[in-house]
Formats: structure tokens, C-alpha cells, sequence
């Protein structure tokens, strides 16, 4: 008996030292399962600050990427508006650049529609399109690239997790020509003055300066600043004008314009608007020479009907220090443009 009391006595003391064992690998075992919930934790957060870091990138390659864009499509419209007036050439020097610069996906025009010709309004910031605004000539192209199915994630992981796994992108950019104008407003009717300035005669808002001009006529042709709206009542004129206001008015004079106190690389005439004042006025000549006299180019036109106008776009060299402008009689002239830059404003 004494040695199964003491076998019995051992298994109980063993049992005991069993259980007291157990213990702490049962509470060992509960604090495992919290650290596994803490770590699911952390890896949840970590997934979530990853996926933030992603989308964080994702926004910069998207930004980096609409800005290469914006890039491209300024870049081809100045390239469409160096070519104007030809609107063919000018839509093929679009896509061309646009096609050469389209490095790294930067890019690309879709059709002819994505190239619009119009002109820049600088009070609105607007651009209007061709037809808008009256007798506007052509000064600004307006260009929209795209770029399709932009990758919007780095790893491949998270993006397409979150539907973001390519976007596409659209810019839209204008380049227009800024211009000054002679248009004779604020001068009284009579022989035309020796100079143009700001506020008379001229747009001289964005370059110092004044225009100097000489009249040439033969004796008894008259040829002077005719407000047009006088109608049959107007010297020289045997046509009405509604919206026509002073005009330079010649019965076969020549009108030389200085452009020489403007400064270094004078002008580059952009436009020029012809008014028929008269029956079968005949032809304008236009003749532009550098500061040493040398003749750079020549151009001429047809005068329009009487009471008509038309905005002709002018094509010499640049740097023109003089413009001698041969009228017939019955021609008029207004708006003269010049081009002082060309510049993206959008």
C-alpha cells in the first residue's frame, strides 16, 4: 500500500507540475494571437500608407505627364502659326511637330480638328474662333493634344486595385501674334500727319515709339485720312461705308510708313485691310526695305468692289524698316497690323 500511495502520490504531484507548466504556454499562446492581430494591424496600415504613397506618385506622373503635354501642344501651335496665312501649311507644321516631339508618349494631334484658327481677344483672355468679332484677320491657333491610356501606378499593384490602372489626357494651348495697329482713329480728316503714336493713329501699347509717315502725291491728287462714313459726301469716294471709320485715301499717291524709331528689328506687318472707295481702283503695291534701303519683297492686291472690304495677310521678310504703299485711285487703307511676337497666352 505504501508504495501505490506513493505511485499515486508522484502521478498527482506530476499532474499538478503538468498543468503548472501548461500555464504559461497557454498565456504564451494567447499573447501570440495578439501580436498576430497587431501585425495583421500594422500590415494593414502599411498597406494603406503604400497604397496612399502610390496614389501620391501616380498624381505626379499624371501631373508630369499633363504638362509634357500642355508642353507639346504649344509648341505645335506656334509652329502652325509661323506658317500663316497658309492654313494647309500651317496644320501640316502642327502635326509635324507634334509627331517629332512626341517623345516618351508626350503626345499627339488626332485630325484637323484638333487645330483652330481665330484670333485672341486680351480683354476677355478668350479665344475666338475665325468668324467672330467682324473683320478680324487670322492671329492665333488653338491646338489640343492627347495622350491615351496613361499608366497611372508604379508596381502594377495597387492602381489597378483601385480601378486607376490608365487614364487618358487632353491639353489644349493657344499661341497667338501680338499686334500693333494703325488705324488712323483720333486724327482728324485732312493730310496725313508726319507721325503716328499711341492713342493717335496707332496701338502703341506694348513698344515705345512712333511711326513715321510720308505722303507722296502728285500734284493736285489728294491723299489724306478721309473718315469713310461720310459716304458719296467724302472726297475721292464714290462708295458708303457703315462700319468703315478713318481710312487713308489716295487718287494715286504713294504712303511710306518709317517703322525705324520702334527700335532694332522695326516691325513685321501682319495685315493690312483694302476698302474699295471707288470704281475699278486698281491695284495696291506694297514694297518693304530693311534700314540700308534694300528692298526685301514685294507684294500686291486687288481693291475690293466699292463699299467692300478685305483684310489681306502680308508676307514680307521680317525686320522691315519701311513699307511704301503704292494705292490707285479710289484705294483706301486701314489696319495696317504689325507683329511684335509670336507667344503662347493660354
Amino acid at each position: 500500500m505504501g508504495t501505490t500511495r506513493r505511485a499515486v502520490m508522484t502521478a498527482m504531484a506530476l499532474r499538478r507540475h503538468a498543468v503548472r507548466r501548461s500555464e504559461p504556454v497557454s498565456r504564451r499562446g494567447r499573447v501570440s494571437r495578439c501580436e498576430r492581430g497587431a501585425v495583421a494591424l500594422l500590415l494593414s496600415a502599411g498597406l494603406g500608407l503604400i497604397g496612399a504613397a502610390v496614389v501620391a506618385v501616380d498624381v505626379g506622373s499624371i501631373r508630369t505627364a499633363r504638362h509634357h503635354l500642355h508642353e507639346n501642344a504649344g509648341g505645335a501651335a506656334l509652329a502652325a502659326l509661323a506658317e500663316l496665312p497658309d492654313a494647309d501649311a500651317a496644320r501640316t507644321s502642327a502635326f509635324t511637330y507634334a509627331a517629332a516631339n512626341d517623345v516618351a508618349g508626350l503626345g499627339t494631334l488626332d485630325d484637323t480638328d484638333d487645330i483652330e484658327f481665330g484670333w485672341w481677344d486680351p480683354d476677355a483672355e478668350m479665344f475666338m474662333p475665325t468668324g467672330t468679332g467682324g473683320d478680324v484677320p487670322v492671329s492665333a491657333v488653338r491646338v489640343t493634344a492627347h495622350r491615351e491610356e496613361v499608366e497611372t501606378n508604379v508596381g502594377g499593384v495597387v492602381a489597378p486595385v483601385l480601378g486607376m490602372e490608365t487614364t487618358d489626357l487632353t491639353a489644349t494651348e493657344v499661341a497667338s501674334v501680338a499686334l500693333t495697329t494703325i488705324h488712323f482713329e483720333g486724327i482728324a480728316d485732312g493730310p496725313v500727319p508726319a507721325t503716328l503714336g499711341a492713342g493717335t493713329g496707332t496701338d502703341l501699347d506694348e513698344r515705345d515709339g512712333l511711326v513715321g509717315v510720308a505722303a507722296v502725291s502728285p500734284p493736285g491728287v489728294a491723299i489724306g485720312i478721309v473718315d469713310l462714313r461720310c459716304g458719296l459726301g467724302c472726297p475721292g469716294v464714290d462708295a458708303t461705308f457703315d462700319d468703315a471709320h478713318h481710312a487713308l485715301v489716295s487718287a494715286g499717291g504713294t504712303v511710306t510708313f518709317d517703322f525705324s524709331s520702334l527700335g532694332d528689328g522695326a516691325a513685321t506687318p501682319w495685315s493690312i485691310r483694302v476698302l474699295g472707295a471707288a470704281e475699278d481702283a486698281g491695284t495696291v503695291t506694297i514694297v518693304y526695305r530693311d534700314g540700308d534701303g534694300s528692298v526685301l519683297g514685294l507684294e500686291e492686291m486687288d481693291s475690293p468692289p466699292p463699299g467692300a472690304s478685305v483684310t489681306w495677310f502680308l508676307e514680307p521678310a521680317a525686320e522691315v524698316t519701311e513699307m511704301i504703299i503704292r494705292m490707285p485711285d479710289g484705294a483706301a487703307i486701314d489696319d495696317l497690323r504689325l507683329a511684335t511676337g509670336l507667344t503662347v497666352v493660354t
